[in-house]
């Protein structure tokens, strides 16, 4: 089973969309459909992955659920399964990309609730709380909601 973590993937999940894709620690990989998704390259311990920045296209099919932005800034949510559509504004084609909102170390948690760092450490954080350094290398990092 997979587990996406808003935009991460782990170590032992199946590639479902071929491209390249950075570890946790920066490092670029190619990788194809059912791949499995490797330990770091550089440490060789277990990491998350989460896909370079690319474009999808009116008309496509979607290979992962989560928030998009189109070429003109409209934002949409697409699950697995349905189809990338026209602008919502232009009603014409459009490119898609993945749209995510990090937060770094020592920011105001703006929305309760439950996030990951860009390891996969899991944390819950209260509004007005900061964002505190990853519990399992206590250096600083990003965090992103669980949807």
């Amino acid at each position: 089973m997979n587990t996406i973590l808003n935009g991460f993937h782990l170590t032992g999940d199946s590639v479902v969309e071929a491209g390249v894709y950075i570890c946790s620690t920066g490092e670029r990989m190619e990788l194809s459909l059912d791949d499995t998704f490797p330990n770091c390259p550089t440490s060789g311990d277990a990491t998350s992955w989460r896909h370079a920045v690319h474009e999808h296209r009116t008309g496509e099919p979607v290979k992962e659920t989560g928030n998009y932005i189109s070429a003109i800034g409209e934002h949409k949510m697409f699950r697995v399964g349905e189809v990338f559509s026209v602008c919502p504004t232009t009603d014409g084609e459009t490119s898609w990309r993945h749209y995510y909102t990090d937060y770094k170390t020592g920011e105001t948690v703006m929305e309760s609730g439950h996030y990951y760092s860009i390891i996969g450490e899991h944390e819950n954080f209260l509004i007005g709380e900061m964002f505190t350094v990853c519990p399992n290398t206590g250096k600083e990092t990003s965090w992103r909601h669980a949807e």
